[in-house]
C-alpha cells in the first residue's frame, strides 16, 4: 500500500499493528500520519487514547549485551513500563501522568524502526512484548520494521496485522 491508501484506523481496532517496507518506502512517515490521525480522533472524543510516537533506536542493551540498569537480567514489562514513561517524560508528560495513562491503555504506543534497534536489544524488547501480551492481551500499539528484518523475526512476533508499504514510481525520481 501506499500513504495515501492506509485506512484511517480507530484506535480501538489498534492493536499490534505492524508497517512493512523496505528503506525510504515511508514508515515513519506513515506511522506520523497514524500519530496525527488518531491525535485528531482524541481531540474529538476525550475517550480516546493519546498516541505517543517513540523511536526504539533508544531502547538499547550496552554494547556488551548486558542491560546494566538490571544488572545482566532480561528485561520486563516492568522494565517497558518504566522506559515508556522515561521517554514520555522526557516530552513533557508528568511521570505520574504517563504511568497511569499506560497502566489504564489511554495511550497508542507508536513504536518507530524494529530493524534499528541491535540484535540484543531487539531480542529483549520482544520478549518484554511476548510478557506482556501474554499478560494482557494485545497492546494498543503499531510498530515499524523493515520487510526484511520482518521475516526473520515473525516468528518471535505476535502481532495480529501488517500493513506492508510499497513505493511507487512517482515517489522514487
Amino acid at each position: 500500500r501506499d500513504l495515501h491508501s492506509f485506512p484511517t484506523r480507530r484506535s480501538s481496532d489498534l492493536r499490534n499493528l505492524l508497517i512493512l517496507g523496505n528503506p525510504g518506502a515511508g514508515k515513519s512517515t506513515l506511522l506520523l500520519e497514524l500519530a496525527r490521525r488518531l491525535l485528531a480522533e482524541a481531540k474529538a472524543s476525550p475517550d480516546s487514547p493519546v498516541p505517543v510516537v517513540l523511536g526504539l533506536a533508544r531502547w538499547k542493551a550496552d554494547p556488551g549485551g548486558r542491560w546494566p540498569r538490571l544488572g545482566g537480567r532480561t528485561p520486563d514489562a516492568g522494565y517497558f513500563t518504566r522506559w515508556c514513561v522515561s521517554q514520555m517524560a522526557e516530552r513533557g508528560v508528568p511521570r505520574p501522568l504517563a504511568a497511569q495513562w499506560l497502566h489504564e491503555d489511554r495511550v497508542v504506543l507508536l513504536l518507530d524502526g524494529l530493524d534499528e534497534m541491535p540484535k540484543r536489544a531487539q531480542d529483549g524488547f520482544i520478549l518484554v512484548l511476548r510478557e506482556m501480551q501474554g499478560q494482557r492481551g494485545p497492546l494498543p500499539m503499531a510498530v515499524t520494521c523493515r520487510t526484511a528484518e520482518y521475516d526473520t523475526l515473525r516468528p518471535q512476533l505476535g502481532v495480529q496485522g501488517a500493513v506492508e508499504i510499497e513505493r511507487s514510481e512517482e515517489h522514487t525520481s
